[in-house]
């Protein structure tokens, strides 16, 4: 039996009047470290021996950031009963001048996990990942990575002062600065990876399908999954500031409104693509030598893309 507007009313009463910022420290941080115990094998098996370079830095940076700050979240969440707000409670109350101010102010920033600052860290150790991603599609090439780390400062710099003034901006704006670099950086890794798989089916069919898989599918694949899940992170946002009791549609999507669960998800996403990346690599290890042989007598009229698909699989190895 269907039930009425009248037996429904209660229930979207209760459910807007409950705090859904409650649950999301337990969530995220169970989340997060039920994926650090699944991916503990990979990680030392791909990552902890492996040579030093800017992605095993990156990768560790990414993964055990979000770690220590979602702990700290629960901790935070259980000392002031789920208020982080009040965590310059624990910062020395001395307001007399300026500078002592300003000591109390940092201090509560640097305790609140989820500050912008450590936002921005974030993002910015996230984004450095896949602007990598995007330069080995690109050959290495010197300017695609200058490019693509002016366009990271400047949408960094805009999102934090969209921040700085977010009383005459929303809460969901200082996000679109973010949304459109990455959107810059999917276009410009589609476009690469798109040329990639076309010659590597060239390159497979002349082989006969034997040989190894082509890596650069693989970065297209993934750069196409996080481009889709971060859109969609930000439009559930922009659904949850403008919500009314007319918009059934949006209840089942709002356990990704909070911005710790939305880093939190992405930061898997990343260490997702890296462990991947990996395993394809120590996968193609195993080709036998005489296929690199055969592989390198195919010729093609486009250097570059050759160039990009080994370099794919060298920046992540």
């Amino acid at each position: 039996m269907t039930p009425t507007a009248t037996q429904l009313e209660p229930r979207l009463v209760a459910f807007y009047s409950y705090d859904f910022n409650l649950p999301f420290p337990y969530v995220t941080t169970v989340l997060i470290l039920w994926e650090y115990c699944i991916t503990l094998d990979d990680e030392i098996k791909f990552f902890w021996f492996s040579k030093l370079s800017w992605i095993k830095c990156l990768f560790f940076a990414n993964r055990y950031i979000r770690v220590v700050l979602n702990v700290w979240l629960v901790v935070m969440a259980d000392l002031f009963n789920s208020d982080i707000g009040d965590t310059i409670k624990l910062c020395p109350e001395d307001w007399t001048t300026r500078a002592t101010a300003l000591v109390s102010n940092v201090c509560g920033e640097v305790l609140n996990p989820s500050a912008i600052a450590y936002v921005l860290l974030q993002v910015l150790i996230m984004d450095s990942i896949l602007i990598l991603r995007v330069w080995a599609m690109s050959g290495r090439r010197r300017n695609i990575l200058c490019i693509l780390s002016l366009f990271l400062l400047l949408s960094t710099g805009a999102s934090v002062f969209i921040y700085d003034y977010k009383d005459q901006f929303s809460d969901v704006r200082y996000w679109v600065p973010m949304l459109i670099f990455d959107f810059l950086l999917f276009l410009t890794a589609a476009v690469y990876g798109l040329r990639g798989v076309k010659i590597t089916r060239i390159l497979t069919q002349a082989c006969h399908n034997f040989g190894p898989k082509p890596i650069m599918r693989l970065l297209l694949r993934d750069s196409v999954f996080y481009f889709v899940m971060y859109t969609q992170l930000f439009t559930f946002s922009i659904s949850h500031s403008c919500l009314s009791p007319s918009v059934l549609c949006c209840y089942p999507v709002l356990v990704l409104l909070d911005n710790t669960m939305g880093l939190t998800l992405m930061s898997i996403s990343i260490t997702r693509m890296l462990l991947r990346v990996r395993k394809r690599a120590e996968a193609d290890l195993n080709i036998p030598r005489t296929q690199d042989i055969e592989l390198v007598t195919v010729q093609f009229a486009n250097p570059a893309t050759e160039a990009s698909m080994a370099s794919a699989s060298d920046t992540y190895t």
